[in-house]
C-alpha cells in the first residue's frame, strides 16, 4: 500500500483522493491544506482553481501553475497549526511543503489563510513567517537531500 503524497499514512482513496475528485468537500482548513498539496504533487490545477477563494481565481494563470508543478517534484508536508474563527467563517495553517524544482531542493513556509463560504473552505493566500521561508533545503534541516 502506497500512502498519501499529503504524508499521512492512509492511501489515497481514504486520504486526498475523494476531495480531489469532487466527491466530498474538507471539513477544515488543515484538511484542504493536505489536499491542496496533493493537487500540486499530482499537477491538478483544476483542484487547486476550484479550491481558491473565486475573487482571487483571476489571479491564478492557470499555464504557469502547471508548469510550475509539473517542474516541481513534492518531497513531503508538515502542518504545524490549524486556528478556526466560526464567527469570522476564516482559518488559518501553518505548514512547510519540502519539495525540488530543476534540481535544487526547497522548503515553503507559509501560514495560509481560508475562508468558508456556504460551507466549503477556500484557499485564500498567505503570508511567509520569516524571511527564511524560501530558502533551499541546504539552509534548513537537510531534508529532501538525495
Amino acid at each position: 500500500m502506497r500512502s498519501c503524497p499529503c504524508g499521512s499514512t492512509v492511501e489515497p482513496a481514504r486520504c486526498c483522493d475523494p476531495y480531489l475528485a469532487g466527491y466530498i468537500e474538507a471539513g477544515s482548513p488543515s484538511i484542504l491544506a493536505r489536499a491542496r498539496y496533493t493537487a500540486y504533487s499530482r499537477h491538478d490545477v483544476d483542484f487547486l482553481l476550484r479550491t481558491c477563494e473565486p475573487h482571487r481565481r483571476a489571479l491564478v494563470d492557470r499555464a504557469t501553475t502547471l508548469e510550475w508543478a509539473r517542474r516541481s517534484h513534492w518531497l513531503g508536508l508538515e502542518l504545524y497549526t490549524q486556528s478556526i474563527h466560526d464567527e469570522l467563517a476564516a482559518g488559518w495553517v501553518e505548514f512547510i511543503a519540502w519539495y525540488q524544482h530543476d534540481g535544487k531542493s526547497f522548503r515553503h513556509h507559509e501560514i495560509a489563510e481560508f475562508t468558508r463560504s456556504c460551507g466549503r473552505w477556500f484557499y485564500c493566500g498567505g503570508h511567509y513567517p520569516d524571511a527564511t521561508a524560501l530558502l533551499g533545503s541546504e539552509q534548513d534541516r537537510g531534508r529532501g537531500r538525495d
